[in-house]
């Protein structure tokens, strides 16, 4: 490589994290619905770097979706999460209200779609997509538990929740009543107490 490359690197490097790469590979997984299309080159060619940059952060592209792989099973959720704590103010149905918020109005239901798909011929990506699941499994049984739901009823209506937010991007050929938006909500108000708001 030429040595110019290695000190525009250097400078990339400093704006540039392994986490701005996870985010852009996510971004790349919801716009063309495909994890194949997460390579090198269009990961450096969409964060305007060289290889080089890429290569500092990740010895190759297997690497890079191991790190993907990772942040979904964990880290990309619990960020999630606790952002929605703090808008939720400690609100559980708040929280419970805005995780359906995230949803619908982020590219977080495009992502599971792939990934849930991947899963199913991986077996790491499968591990992956288990923990989230536990994650916001766990997430919302709390939430509905400190609404005053008996612990075995705020883990069937989580799992009820979940199962709602993963098949709705699934059913976009079956008509709704009313707007996607106005059923997800029907929903979420089906399984607050009345006492949540």
């Amino acid at each position: 490589m030429p040595s110019t490359s290695s000190s525009q690197d250097s400078k990339q490097d400093t704006r540039l994290s392994h986490s701005d790469f996870v985010l852009e590979a996510f971004a790349i997984i919801a716009e063309t619905g495909s994890y194949e299309q997460v390579t090198i080159d269009n990961l450096c060619r969409r964060l305007k770097v060289s290889k080089g940059s890429f290569y500092w952060h990740f010895k190759n592209r297997a690497a890079m979706i191991d790190s993907v792989v990772e942040a979904w099973s964990g880290r990309l959720h619990q960020n999630i999460y606790g952002d929605i704590e703090k808008d939720a103010k400690g609100n559980a149905s708040a929280s419970i209200r805005q995780i359906v918020t995230v949803w619908q109005t982020s590219n977080i239901a495009a992502i599971d779609r792939v990934m849930r798909n991947w899963a199913c011929k991986d077996e790491r990506v499968s591990e992956a997509v288990a923990k989230a699941d536990l994650l916001i499994l766990g997430y919302l049984k709390d939430k509905f538990i400190a609404l005053g739901i008996d612990p075995i009823e705020a883990h069937r209506r989580a799992r009820l929740l979940i199962a709602i937010g993963i098949a709705q991007p699934q059913l976009t050929h079956l008509p709704h009543p009313t707007s996607a938006t106005e059923e997800l909500a029907w929903a979420v108000n089906t399984l607050l107490p009345l006492n949540g708001d």
